[in-house]
């Protein structure tokens, strides 16, 4: 299994994971829309032999009352291929991602996700935090993990993904 950063090659490779994992192509039409205004900070894919089976996204968060400072990204979609599920390729994608988001001195990742999976990862509810997401999911699913000292950073109140994820049907 190889985890490397997409390259142009892998868009339909992408795609076909997304629709296969989450049923639909919501989540496929996101991560293309992403890519295609900028916003897919980070984008790494899990690979079988010459097959693509996985790939986790990151995109910028936005808080309210905060300059943006290109610290803050959002993880998701995260997505594996029904046939290769159950491997830790999805927990390896993550653990990835986080390393690469480190790497750029990203300082606050979000998900919005199942706790106990996040949890392993170092993800707290971010309302144990003063945080707050408008995206409609249960309190506990929107979560935050701290990558730097962020004590001098304001955070607190409203947290917006990128724009992308309000057009989503």
């Amino acid at each position: 299994m190889l985890i490397r950063s997409e390259n142009d090659a892998d868009a339909s490779g992408i795609r076909c994971v997304l629709v296969e994992s989450f049923g639909g192509k919501t989540e496929a039409d996101l991560v293309h829309a992403l890519r295609n205004n900028g916003s897919l900070t980070v984008s790494l894919v899990a690979c079988a032999t010459d097959e693509i089976v996985g790939h986790v996204a990151f995109s910028p968060m936005h808080a309210e009352g905060r300059t943006d400072r290109g610290d803050m990204l959002g993880l998701g979609p995260v997505a594996v291929h029904p046939k290769w599920q159950r491997r830790g390729i999805g927990s390896a994608l993550v653990q990835d991602g986080l390393d690469e988001c480190r790497r750029r001195a990203v300082a606050v990742v979000f998900v919005i996700g199942e706790p106990k999976f996040y949890a392993r990862f170092g993800f707290v509810p971010a309302y144990t935090r003063g945080l707050r997401c408008d995206i409609d999911a249960p309190r506990e699913a929107f979560q935050v993990l701290m990558l730097a000292d962020v004590s001098a950073i304001a955070l607190a109140g409203l947290v917006r993904y990128s724009p992308e994820f309000y057009a989503l049907p």
